[in-house]
């Protein structure tokens, strides 16, 4: 995993990278993905924007009948590397707020009815860990969260909704970051009703600073531009 040269969204060249993301669990936090193999998850945010990239940085992460399949096709490559294997995760887990409850789904939208609540899936890329999100089984999505105006990047579908702040299993917003067991910022999420592709931006990030361990300040640096005329004069 590598800094972007510049951000895609708004050309920002100064991005914070947050290691092994957490969870709320019971009076606790839990590496996010953990139990589907996926932890631990980093993050490099975008600090003008938010805008937010994941990767997964698991050994464990394999093909299991029912949750994770492989995928290797043309049409499917990384944003990355360019690489075409990847393993798709059906559904991503989380632990519950209450003591002695089993793993719950981490659902899209806590505030609906339970089969309306929505999924994520997960695509995972088997070179480089870039992940892309995917949110799903929404029923109708139009109940969910806020319409955009923006149409959706993948399927130039005008379907976009956002939901901010994501929130957890007993509805905690999910951190940006963990440093000192204190909880700092959150997300907005930003998917597509026709398609799914789902796009994360961190907010309330001001009080983020490097510690040189779990998060890092860190510099893109812009495309060099050809001088005009070519190099020959």
């Amino acid at each position: 995993m590598k800094a972007p040269s510049e951000c895609k969204q708004c050309g920002g060249l100064a991005f914070w990278k947050v290691r092994e993301m957490q969870e709320h669990a019971f009076f606790q936090t839990r590496p996010l993905g953990d139990l589907d193999c996926v932890a631990p998850l980093d993050t490099i945010i975008c600090s003008e924007c938010g805008y937010t990239l994941w990767y997964s940085g698991s050994k464990e992460l394999t093909e299991r009948a029912g949750a994770v399949r492989r995928v290797v096709d043309e049409r499917v490559r990384c944003a990355d590397c360019d690489g075409q294997p990847h393993l798709l995760v059906a559904r991503l887990h989380e632990w519950p707020s209450t003591p002695l409850a089993s793993a719950t789904e981490l659902t899209v939208w806590p505030f609906t009815n339970l089969d309306e609540r929505g999924r994520f899936a997960m695509l995972v890329c088997d070179r480089c860990g870039r992940c892309e999100w995917f949110a799903w089984g929404l029923g109708d999505s139009e109940k969910v969260g806020i319409a955009e105006d923006e149409a959706c990047v993948r399927c130039r579908v005008a379907a976009r909704r956002v939901v901010h702040p994501f929130r957890e299993h007993g509805s905690e917003a999910l951190p940006v970051a963990v440093v000192g067991g204190r909880s700092i910022g959150e997300f907005a999420v930003h998917f597509c009703g026709a398609c799914g592709f789902t796009e994360w931006y961190a907010r309330r990030i001001e009080r983020l600073r490097a510690d040189g361990n779990q998060v890092m300040h860190i510099l893109g640096e812009r495309p060099a531009v050809p001088a005009a005329g070519g190099p020959y004069r």
